[in-house]
């Protein structure tokens, strides 16, 4: 029982060490202002023409392939909009996505839809977002 699995465990990990860790990837997740590329913490629904969501990923396998989900909700907690696109991680381990909502000429603006919008970055289908964000619409 234990002994011929204590045996098999040792055998799989190179005797007494213990197996490294897997690596998480690290992420993060920005709304930003689509004129000056800076990430922002609120805007201004009466003057606003769009909005971009920007996520990133450190610490992924070279060469891997991965899907991201991008989800902005109202402050209600609505589902507003979503973002499925698929990358391969680069040389550096490093990947980013982005995307960008219209805000100008849409519900948002139309109904003066204020208050803190928030959103989620999944990394392959992943239940719990790798990264939260929000924003205040004014």
């Amino acid at each position: 029982g234990a002994e011929v699995g204590q045996v098999v465990q040792a055998a799989k990990t190179g005797g007494d060490r213990i197996p490294a860790a897997p690596v998480v990837p690290a992420a993060e997740l920005n709304f930003l202002d689509t004129e000056t590329g800076a990430p922002t913490a609120s805007v201004a629904v009466d003057t606003a023409f769009e909005i971009a969501l920007q996520a990133s990923w450190t610490g992924l396998e070279r060469g891997s392939a991965h899907s991201a989900t991008l989800i902005i909700y109202t402050p209600s907690g609505a589902k507003y909009q979503a973002w499925t696109t698929s990358f391969t991680v680069g040389r550096d381990r490093t990947a980013a996505v982005a995307a960008v909502m219209p805000v100008a000429g849409t519900f948002i603006s139309e109904y003066h839809m204020v208050g803190t919008w928030t959103a989620t970055a999944s990394l392959d289908g992943a239940a719990t977002p790798s990264a939260q964000a929000a924003v205040s619409f004014y």
